[in-house]
């Protein structure tokens, strides 16, 4: 066998060779890093698509509820002041009566939509979303629709012990019973 240069047998690779090596080395880089993009790409389209059909319009859906919320206190206010100021004027009470159920139905129904899109979200096999804060949410959403029920049957307990206490004061009865006080609301309204 004949010495190179010193070496020893063995093929020798040319500069060329070398050079397609390092070549289809780095493609097979660059393939793999536009790969890696691509599927990280539909990962965040299907983010942005989510936020889009599911979170947008269950915050809209939260927010409009939480306004519906404000809207019904109001009016049972108006209905407290309406009814101990001027108790005779019935078309008015009748009125503002009206507009407090109609503001708690909506309120409702925006949470019951709320709801649906969440459990919809959270039953979704191919969102990427966590499921358990998810499910968190709705949790704390069936709570606040049990509460709001709770206020409706506080509101029912007000208007009544307001109807007597006005009845009371027709008649010229100053009964102690007919007052309305917070001790006779239920105890779970005040104490949650």
């Amino acid at each position: 066998m004949r010495r190179r240069n010193g070496r020893r047998g063995g093929m020798k690779i040319s500069v060329g060779v070398k050079i397609f090596g390092v070549v289809v080395v780095l493609l097979i880089l660059v393939g793999a890093a536009a790969w890696y993009n691509a599927d990280k790409q539909q990962d965040v389209q299907t983010l942005l698509q989510d936020v889009d059909d599911a979170y947008i319009p269950a915050y809209q859906s939260l927010a409009r509820a939480s306004l519906r919320s404000v809207e019904e206190g109001l009016y049972a206010r108006r209905l407290v002041i309406a009814r101990l100021q001027a108790p005779d004027d019935k078309a008015e009470i009748q009125r503002l009566e009206l507009a407090t159920a109609g503001k708690s139905r909506d309120a409702d129904t925006e949470l019951d939509i709320a709801r649906r899109i969440i459990g919809r979200e959270i039953s979704d096999s191919r969102s990427l979303e966590d499921k358990p804060e998810l499910a968190r949410l709705d949790t704390r959403l069936e709570f606040l629709q049990s509460r709001h029920r709770d206020l409706e049957t506080v509101l029912t307990t007000l208007e009544a012990a307001l109807c007597a206490a006005a009845t009371g004061r027709r008649s010229g009865s100053r009964s102690r019973r007919a007052k309305p006080t917070t001790t006779s609301l239920p105890l779970t309204f005040w104490h949650a």
